[in-house]
């Protein structure tokens, strides 16, 4: 049973599952997104931000995801992050969640009407709960597409993206485990100057779970900040 809690807490971080079968939540992330440039190849930084539930059951979410980006040509790049999540959920225990992760991008291929971007990124996750400590390793794969001149009210500074993002554990010390994971992402942006830029993201997740008939259907406002300081 305690594994059972511990499941629904790393899934969901609410209430109300086994009332009804689909549980849709409404939420608002925000983030900043920062590098600095070592060298030619290399760069360094990362992204720290808040998320939070609008709806009645409220959890407040904090993480920092320090990260090294390596790329020697513009087909592809690699990247190792560290992160630690903090959830803080008004009506149940707090989550910490520690997590490595392992991540290489292809942008290929480039026509004159779409750009493709797959990213392949490979998690290690570590829970901790009250008492209780379990694990993950993951897999994600994510698909992008996005026009390479695209305009809004006749100005270029403006960029769009459609992205698919799916979620393949590989292994889990949690007795119940996940069937499936996806995320649907719109993204409609500004390039305010050539280092800063501002997102609006419209993300919609669903997460199934094999051994019951629980799912959540999460509707995400997201705010994204990306700011390269050299």
């Amino acid at each position: 049973m305690k594994k059972y809690v511990l499941l629904l807490l790393v899934l969901s971080m609410c209430q109300g599952l086994a009332a009804q079968k689909i549980f849709t939540r409404h939420q608002g992330w925000t983030d900043l997104t920062l590098w600095y440039k070592l060298g030619e190849n290399t760069k360094v930084g990362g992204d720290f931000g808040y998320r939070t539930s609008m709806g009645d059951y409220k959890f407040h979410q904090m993480y920092y995801r320090p990260t090294i980006k390596w790329s020697n040509n513009s087909l592809y790049n690699l990247c190792f992050a560290i992160s630690n999540f903090q959830t803080f959920n008004t009506e149940s225990s707090n989550l910490n969640e520690l997590r490595f992760a392992q991540e290489a991008m292809l942008f290929w291929p480039n026509t004159k009407i779409l750009k493709f971007n797959h990213r392949l990124r490979f998690e290690e996750r570590f829970f901790y709960i009250n008492e209780n400590k379990e694990n993950q390793t993951r897999m994600r794969y994510r698909l992008s597409l996005a026009p390479p001149n695209f305009t809004l009210f006749g100005k270029e500074n403006f960029y769009a993206e459609l992205t698919w993002e799916t979620f393949v554990t590989l292994t889990n010390s949690i007795q119940y485990s996940l069937g499936s994971q996806h995320r649907w992402e719109a993204v409609l942006g500004n390039k305010i100057t050539k280092r800063f830029k501002i997102g609006l993201h419209y993300i919609w997740q669903t997460v199934r779970v094999t051994d019951y008939d629980y799912g959540l259907n999460d509707n995400i406002i997201r705010i994204r900040l990306s700011y390269t300081l050299n």
